[in-house]
Order: C-alpha cells, then structure tokens, then sequence
C-alpha cells in the first residue's frame, strides 16, 4: 500500500520509502491532493483542467492530464485512481492519505492522535507554475486544516485544565501559541494556564514576547487583558493560582486580533524566527525564549543546545541575512540573463560565463558572511522590506529580459528538427558521412563502417547529443551548406571525413566545423590496417571532438569509448559490410547481410553485435513481408538472447527484444525491455521510435507522441519516423493530425511507399475511399508489396468493389499476413473466413 502525504509538504512513499521521479513532480503530486481532497470522492476531469493546467488549450490540456493519470498508475498501480463517467476517484484502500486521517481522527475527537498527524501545513513549499486556481483551492485547503488543528490543540488544553493536569494544559497552549503568535487571546490563556501550573515567570516572559512581537511586526499594543494580567501577577505573592476560565471558541476577541492575520501554523514546538528575535529584546536576554518550547527543556542554561541554537536563530533574524541573500540572488539572475543575451550578440565563450557564474556564487557566500559579521541590525542603511522590493524589481527585470528576447519564427508543425525537442543543455552534433577515398570502390563499405562506429561512439557521451544516422545518411551525395544543414537538423557542429585504404594501410581524416561554417578542429591519421589501431583512433577522433567542444567524459564513457568489440579484424570487418548491406533496405541486400553477420559470428563467436545485426534483419525482413513471422521471430529472439548473454549493456539490443515480444504479444516484458533500452541508450532515435509505436497500440497515446516526437529530434530527417509519428496519430484516432503529418511528408518525400500507405489508411477512416484507393495504389506502385496488395483489396471492397477484391485476394503472395487478408474478408462480409484466418494467424 502507498502513502500520501501531504502535511508538511507532499510526497508519495511506498512500501520501501518515497517514492521518486515522476509521481514526485509536483504536478502529479496537485494531482492526488486534488483527487484525495474531494469532499464526495469524485473529482470531474473538468475542474482537474481547470486547476492544474488552465494555462494550456483544451486538447494539450486533456493530455497533461492523461499522461499524470498514466505516470500515477504506472506508480501506484492501476487501481489506484479509478473513472466513473467523466470524473475520478482516488481509491483510499490502495492510497492511505494523512490529511485525511487527520481530519478523521479530529471529528472522532482523538485530539493528540490528530495532533500527532499534522506534520505541518497542507502543500508546505509544494507550488504549481502556471496554476492561480490550485493555488487559491490550496490555500483554503491549508487555512481550513490549520484551523482544525488550532482547535484540536486548544481542546486538548481545556480537557487538560478541567482535569487538574496544568502543565500538560500549559504545555498545549504554548503549541497553538506557536501557530498565531500573534492572537492576544491565545496568549492570554497561555498566561493564565504558566500562571496557574505556578510557572509565573513564564507567563510574565511570554507577555513580553507577545508585546514585543506586535509591536515590531505591526506597532500595535496588546489586548488591555494582556496589559493587565501582566501586572497582576507582577505584583502577586508567589502562591497558586486558580485553574484559568474556560476561554471561547477561535474568533477574534480584540481589537488586535482582528487587526492581525493569523500565522501559517508550525509543526508543534517548532520556534519561529520571529519569537526568538522579540525574545532577545526583552529584558531577560535570549532566555525569553521558554515560553515557546517545551517546560522539560531548560533554555536558560547558557551552554545548552537550545540556548545556542536560540543566540544563533535570533542573530540570523537580526542581520536580515534571508532578505539579503533573496536580494543577492535576484541580482546574479539579472546579471545572467543580460550575460545570455551578450553572449548571443557578442559571441561570449563558455569560459567567460562559466567564470561569471563561478565568482557570482562564491561572492554569494563572501555576502552572506559580510552580512553575518558586520550587518548589525540598526547599522543597515537599507532595511528589510527595502530588500525584498529591490529583489522583487530585479527579479522582475530579469523575466523581461528573458521574454523580452528575439525569438524565432514558429515552425511548421510538421517540420521536425532537433531544436523541435526541448532544449536540455546539450551541444547537438551531426556525425556526416565519411567519404569513400579508397582506389576501390568495393571499400565504400569500410568508409560507411568507420562514420557509422564514430557516431556511435559519441553518442555514448551523454553530454553531447548526437543526431541519428539515417538523417545524415541523406547528405552522402547531395551535401547542402554546413549553414543549411544546420538549419535542416537543429546541429550546432558537424564531424566529416574520410577514409582511405591502400595496401595495408588505412588513413582517416576528420575535421569539426561549426555551424556557421567555421573550422574548429581537423586532423589527420595514418595507422596499419589492425583492429586495435583502428580501435584506437576512433576513440581519439571522439575524445578529440568532446575536448573541443568542453565537454568532460566520465571514467565509464571513456572505458566504453575505448572498449574493442571484437579480437579479429576480419570479424570486425564483416560486421562493418554487414551493417552497409543492411542499410540498403533492399530485399537481396538484407539477405546478403544476414549471411555476412552470421560469418563475423563463425570468425568469433563472441561477438555480440553482430548477433545484434543477424536480429535486426530477421526484424527488418519481417516489417517489410518479406519473411512470416513463425520464421523471423524465432530466429531473432535466439540471436538477441545470445548478444544480452554476452553484454547485457547493449540498448541495442534490448530494443530489438521488445520489438520481438511484443510480437509474441507479451506486453509487460516487452515493456521492461523498452524502458531498459532507453535507460542503457537514452539517445538511441529507433528506441523511442520504435517505443512510441508500442504504447500507441497498448493505448498510451500521449507517452507515444512524447517518444515519436523525440525521436524525431534525434533522427529529423528519417522518412520512417515522421510516418510512424502519423501513424501514431491515426491509432489515437487523431485523424486530422496523421492526415496533416502525411500529406507533408508524402508531398516531401513523394517515392516513399510507406507514406502513401499510411495515407491511404487514414483517408479511409475519414471516409475519403477513392482518395485512399488513390493513396495505396501509388504505395502499390512504388513498392509493391504483399500487405499493400491486401490493404488495396481492403480499400476496394469497403468501396464496393467487391469482384475487383476478390481477384485480388487470390493472387496474393504466399507470405501474407493473416490478419491483412482477414481485414478484407470483414470488409466483404465474409465472417467465417475472417475468423478461420485470425487463428492462423494466432497460431
């Protein structure tokens, strides 16, 4: 069972402890505290919109709240939050909440078990950007339960009183005293309760911090009560005192106290700064403090704990040390958004503002210690409040500054770059393809090979962000401008080259460029054609390129960088034809590469990428029907199995294995090989990809647009992706989105089969038929494959051309996907053959 704990703050804590990462954002925190504070349990989706996210349109809106529903019973399981109709409700059999035990156990008036809970106001410190309606709703939540609280102490001090026990009841009033120090009636019977446990200097020091409060905080004089009960027991004998008057329920009683906004209550015997600071003013130095804590405590020992950490909390209270540091702070934010803006106009370096950063946070501390020492309260010339205005001001200056920036035109939706994706700090670099300088063309596949394993290499530092290959494979032929091309894939540096091999001999030649088409970095590189050689320089272009771009590899990113894959060249070497045949995505090709990966495996047995290739082909040939399934799958799983025996760490390959029991339909596993992949390789623009289709068919939709959407700020220009990012739309049924995804992307890429068949299906859905006829048939065209012949045949029959599917149906390839021919039998009517093929394919 899971907790929720929202007095005090707010976390989830489950049977091992808090809860981290997602759930513990603090929106899906709101979240829960909404759905636990609902008086009937139920909480319309509605009014959830309308707290949490009325700064969004209604359709990003609905899936903020679908993706907090999602991460929330991901977490706390599925029966945590249920729907009934279009409202929720929080299940507190699966989620124990404390405010809620807190209010129970006040109405069933067991006060110290309440007491006990309230661990300190509702949502402390928890605020919601962009929310004023969950701040409103939070605050009155948080009024309400510190007034129950209020209650609860003053009853357990008025049943103490009734029964003689005068220290206990003391002992309470000097708890609610800490939540309004500021009432003169709560002081006043706490006087009156010191008094009669014969504790009158007590009383007579509580008075004068209560009168000293108000006076510092408001310049206003205590209730005449309070006046008079101090002089009273000034001038009484020592003796006992009366049990004091039952005192009224928690209203105003003076003139003060309607005059002063009541304190957000502290956790019980907690001493505010406040109190501690009026303390040391009055007469009796810092051991004023008594009347605020516990009477077991002796704070007027001059070397105890609490009269040090009093002296020590009343000087922090009187150098103003909080207003300065906010006031501090609020300048360097200032002073690093006008240092972000020059650096753009001027070309700052990252030294000069990575030292502006470094000496504005020492000088925080030279401040704080300045302030400490010499910022005696009444040698200031700028008080506290003045403070607080100047780090408003600066604060305010700063957001102008940071809105107020030049911006970039919006993009088309459907134009994909990595600055698509939200910034996350990263330098993105493109690794393009390296140039085949051999005397043989046959090595075309050693060049293709060595950009490939450098690219790989860099995306192993997760400092950098590295664009995906098959977006810079576009640029082997036609290569625009370095500019252009920054512009087509969000990089801010590029990585060229080439290779060279003669005899036995290999040259590799790198070169960094900027954006802008500057030179940052070249260098060349004359080895023997050996495997560790090889090994060795691609390690060093890598670490070259991340020391010019100042980014620091850690000892594990190194050690992977450096790590050889394989003992054997000629192994090595077959795993890198065997990657160029792949790539080509031709039927003949993928075949070839199947039989050159299973050779590197027979040269060293192991070598787990290349069971990593021999996987993705059987996958590949799979997606593309050019194998069945009973054949593929199999043989994939066995080679996939075998590559995470030899090194679990491959995200790869993990990928691949979610790909693959996903087909076997084992939804959970395959989701733990997904999230395992992208934990392993959280760049890798297939382990989104293909992730993002997954949950799209388990129905997440809005944790695929997530994956699919970065995805395509990785790998921008993949044809593939922006395809499936329109199919992902057409399973949530977001046909206008697909449809606007499709149209562009076959307009951009008119040979691209995939894409008309992706368009046809969503020009079907929407009822346009003999625009999706048109659709599949130019797919058809291009690439005539066995499932598009079926999806035409589909298309006809929903049409009405019932004859002209049929005839199609017959001349099917042998290797058909059942569930395609059954989806034309539903569509002619044709039930019994439909079913007799679904469980072929089932089986």
């Amino acid at each position: 069972m899971h907790r929720l704990q929202l007095l005090g703050g707010a976390s989830v804590v489950g049977p091992d402890g808090p809860l981290g990462g997602a759930i513990a954002q603090r929106q899906r925190l709101a979240f829960l505290a909404v759905l636990s504070g609902a008086p009937t349990g139920l909480v319309s989706r509605d009014k959830l919109l309308a707290l949490l996210w009325s700064d969004l349109d209604a359709g990003r809106a609905r899936k903020a709240l679908s993706n907090a529903l999602y991460v929330i019973k991901k977490e706390l399981g599925e029966e945590s939050v249920s729907a009934v109709g279009d409202d929720l409700r929080l299940d507190k059999e699966a989620v124990s909440v404390d405010a809620l035990e807190f209010e129970s156990a006040v109405r069933a008036g067991d006060l110290e078990e309440a007491v006990s809970l309230y661990a300190g106001p509702y949502l402390e410190g928890v605020h919601v950007k962009d929310a004023p309606e969950f701040e409103k709703w939070a605050d009155g939540e948080r009024d309400r339960l510190a007034a129950l609280y209020a209650e609860a102490l003053e009853g357990l001090a008025t049943a103490a009183a009734e029964k003689g026990e005068l220290t206990e009841a003391a002992d309470w009033w000097q708890q609610l005293a800490v939540t309004d120090p500021f009432s003169s009636r709560i002081a006043l019977a706490l006087m009156e309760s010191l008094a009669a446990a014969g504790d009158r200097a007590g009383a007579l020091r509580y008075a004068r911090v209560h009168t000293t409060l108000l006076r510092e905080e408001f310049e206003a004089d205590p209730d005449p009560a309070v006046t008079e009960l101090e002089e009273r027991l000034r001038h009484e004998a020592a003796g006992p005192v009366a049990t004091p008057p039952q005192t009224e329920p928690l209203t105003p009683a003076s003139p003060t106290d309607s005059i002063t906004p009541p304190a957000k209550p502290a956790q019980p015997g907690a001493v505010p700064a406040q109190t501690t600071r009026a303390t040391e003013a009055s007469s009796d130095g810092g051991a004023g403090a008594a009347g605020f804590v516990s009477r077991s405590q002796d704070p007027r020992k001059p070397g105890s704990p609490e009269a040090i950490f009093g002296r020590a909390l009343n000087r922090f209270g009187r150098q103003r040390l909080v207003q300065w540091g906010l006031a501090y702070l609020a300048g360097a934010w200032f002073i690093l958004q006008v240092m972000d803006i020059l650096s753009e106009a001027w070309g700052l370096s990252q030294g000069i503002q990575q030292g502006a950063f470094i000496l504005l946070f020492f000088g925080f501390l030279l401040t704080l210690v300045l302030v400490w020492y010499h910022g005696e309260e009444g040698r200031q010339r700028v008080s506290g409040p003045e403070l607080l205005i100047i780090a408003a001001l600066l604060v305010i200056a700063g957001g102008v500054l940071s809105v107020a920036r030049p911006s970039a035109q919006a993009d088309d939706p459907t134009e994909f770059t990595a600055s698509s994706i939200e910034a996350d700090g990263r330098l993105t670099v493109a690794v393009l393809p390296f140039q085949n300088f051999s005397p043989d063309p046959e090595d075309a596949y050693f060049a293709d090979g060595i950009h490939e394993e450098i690219l790989s290499k860099l995306s192993r530092i997760s400092s950098l962000r590295v664009i995906s290959r098959s977006s810079v494979m576009q640029f082997r032929e036609d290569r625009p401008t370095v500019p252009e091309m920054a512009a087509l894939l969000g990089a801010e540096y590029f990585l060229e080259g080439s290779a060279r091999i003669v005899g036995g001999l290999v040259r590799l030649t790198a070169q960094l460029i900027r954006g802008d088409d500057e030179h940052v970095w070249s260098a060349d590189y004359d080895h023997p054609l050996v495997l560790d050689s090889l090994i060795a320089v691609q390690s060093r272009i890598a670490d070259s390129v991340a020391a010019r771009l100042r980014t620091t590899l850690t000892e594990e990113e190194r050690a992977e960088i450096s790590r050889s894959p394989t003992d054997n060249l000629e192994a090595y070497e077959l795993y890198l034809r065997g990657r160029f045949l792949w790539n080509q995505r031709t039927e003949p090709d993928m075949r070839r590469a199947l039989g050159v990966f299973e050779e590197a495996i027979a040269l060293d047995s192991l070598y787990a990428l290349a069971y990593v290739g021999v996987a993705n082909v059987y996958l590949t040939l799979l997606s593309w029907d050019f194998l069945r399934s009973e054949e593929a799958l199999p043989n994939a799983e066995e080679a996939l199995e075998r590559a995470l025996t030899l090194n679990p760490l491959l995200g790869e390959a993990h990928t691949a294995m979610g790909s693959v029991l996903e087909s076997r339909g084992d939804g959970a596993e395959a989701f733990a090989e997904f999230q395992r992949a992208l934990e392993l390789s959280p760049d890798y623009a297939t382990g989104h990809h293909w992730y993002a289709i997954f949950l799209a068919k388990q129905g997440y939709f809005d944790d695929a647009q997530t994956h699919i959407r970065f995805a395509r700020g990785l790998d921008p220009l993949s044809r593939m992706i922006a395809a499936n990012h329109g199919w992902v739309l057409y399973l949530a049924r977001d046909y206008e989105g697909a449809l606007v995804q499709l149209e562009a992307l076959t307009q951009r890429e008119p040979t691209f089969a995939y894409g008309w068949s992706a368009l046809g299906e969503t020009y079907a859905e929407m009822g346009r038929l003999e625009e999706g006829i048109e659709a599949v048939g130019r797919s058809f065209e291009l690439e005539p494959w066995p499932n598009v012949i079926l999806q035409l045949a589909r298309l006809h029959a929903l049409a009405g051309n019932t004859d002209y599917a049929r005839a199609i149906v017959e001349d099917v390839h042998p290797s058909h996907d059942p569930l395609r021919e059954a989806q034309v039998f539903v569509a002619l009517g044709e039930w019994d053959r439909a079913l007799e093929l679904l469980e072929e394919g089932i089986r």
